[in-house]
């Protein structure tokens, strides 16, 4: 079974260019650098130009893909800018939740922070692949909880693209015990603070041990993506 084929099952016959492309773009399977031709990708998906061209445009206002003027347009590679934007998103969205709630620590968020804690904290799980998964879909879940309780419809929408793009880079990290044991801590920590300031704290010094970490994944991420054969 082809990649192709294999990812047109999971995503089913109805999925778009996009959805394809999109997926390409979070599990590392674009070679970065490479510029994407429309009459190239038509052949390769089965799909017509115009909504391959549709999903380009889309894709790069989302950030999965870059474009240049007069040269169209090109995958990416992993960066370390984008997994320090999605953080910096994350403690914008703090305060906000505070702010929406009336100054008080917004129920929503508090409640999948203590469900995460209570699930993950004492946890003893092999490293694996599939525990990274797991312990990553939990996360995405606190961030996109933290995002919906900001009722701002633009910093979730920019939320979920950043959360999408630096996916692949996070599953790295979280195949580590001692980094799913270090989260697990952080979101303790986070549970425990009392305010918009105290919580703000919380996400920096969990923002700073994760910069210090990410290089080395975000290398990583990139020679997987080099490795691909596609496009």
């Amino acid at each position: 079974m082809d990649r192709f084929t294999e990812l047109r099952d999971v995503l089913g016959k109805s999925a778009s260019a996009h959805d394809y492309l999109k997926r390409y773009a979070i599990e590392g399977r674009l070679r970065p650098g490479r510029r994407l031709i429309p009459s190239d990708l038509e052949k390769h998906f089965g799909i017509s130009a115009t909504p391959i061209r549709d999903a380009l445009v889309r894709l790069a206002a989302e950030g999965f893909l870059t474009w240049e003027s007069s040269r169209g347009f090109f995958s990416k590679p992993f960066s370390l800018e984008e997994q320090c934007d999605l953080n910096h998103i994350l403690i914008i969205a703090i305060p906000a939740c505070w702010d929406r709630s009336g100054g008080s620590s917004p129920t929503t968020v508090l409640e999948a922070a203590i469900a995460f804690q209570d699930r993950f904290a004492t946890s003893a799980e092999a490293d694996s692949e599939a525990q990274a998964q797991t312990w990553n879909d939990a996360v995405e879940h606190l961030f996109a909880v933290a995002a919906d309780a900001t009722h701002n419809d633009v910093l979730r929408e920019v939320s979920h693209n950043a959360t999408e793009r630096t996916r692949f880079v996070r599953l790295l990290d979280l195949e580590r015990p001692e980094t799913r044991r270090l989260v697990a801590d952080q979101i303790a920590a986070g549970v425990r603070a009392q305010n918009a300031f105290e919580g703000c704290a919380v996400a920096n010094e969990a923002f700073a041990s994760l910069r210090a970490r990410l290089p080395t994944f975000v290398a990583q991420a990139n020679a997987h993506a080099f490795r691909s054969s596609f496009p």
